[in-house]
Parts: C-alpha cells; sequence; structure tokens
C-alpha cells in the first residue's frame, strides 16, 4: 500500500497494461480538509493530480510531471465523509522514453468526479 502524507492511501492497484485501476481511501481527518473547506471537506483538484502521478509512479517506478492536459473535467466534488473510497482508472494511451500519455477518470460507481486525459514526463 502506498500512502501520501496520510491524505489518502492506494488500498489496491490492479495492473493489467495498458489499464489500470485503483482503490484510494482517503482520511478525513486529513489537515487538508480541516481549512478546504472547514464543515464542508472537498478533495481538492490538485490532489486529484497528485494521485494520478502518484499511481504512474507506482506503475513505473519514475517521478513525473504533468506536461499536458488536454482534458481535465471536474464533474463533482469528493467529499470525504461522504466518498471515502474512490476507484481511479488510467488508460495508457502512449508510451514512450519521453514519458506516457494517459487517459481516465476517478469515480464511485455512477458518480464521476473527474474526466481526465494528459501527458506526463518523467
Amino acid at each position: 500500500m502506498i500512502q501520501w502524507s496520510d491524505f489518502f492511501r492506494i488500498v489496491s492497484l490492479e495492473k493489467n497494461h495498458p489499464d489500470f485501476s485503483a482503490v484510494i481511501e482517503f482520511n478525513p481527518e486529513h489537515d487538508i480538509f480541516k481549512g478546504h473547506f472547514p464543515g464542508n471537506p472537498v478533495v481538492p483538484g490538485v490532489c486529484m493530480v497528485q494521485i494520478i502521478k502518484i499511481i504512474l509512479k507506482d506503475i513505473y517506478q519514475k517521478d513525473f510531471t504533468m506536461k499536458q492536459a488536454s482534458q481535465l473535467k471536474f464533474l463533482a466534488i469528493i467529499n470525504p465523509n461522504e466518498n471515502k473510497n474512490v476507484l481511479v482508472n488510467l488508460e495508457i494511451l502512449k508510451q514512450d522514453t519521453d514519458g506516457v500519455t494517459v487517459a481516465g477518470s476517478i469515480h464511485k460507481q455512477e458518480m464521476v468526479f473527474l474526466k481526465y486525459k494528459a501527458v506526463f514526463v518523467a
């Protein structure tokens, strides 16, 4: 299991190249939720992108930076008290020595929180 600053952890990661699927569990008690937002915690969009980067790091054993995002659609908020566990889907569309192009979503059942397509470089 991977943890990121006690904010979330990867409960499971299914690797079936080019498709990957991870179950994420948020820590609703994390300090980030005390400020974002008091009484109404919300997972920041930048943290959702960070989750994708961390999953890519686990898959490829490399650190990545987002170079370009042709699609980042935040469709619903993630309240960690209501949605402690979410599913992150990644599809590797292109892979070369410079990085990967990946598309996917963060969702829970039919509720989609984020749809994305981006280029990440190592």
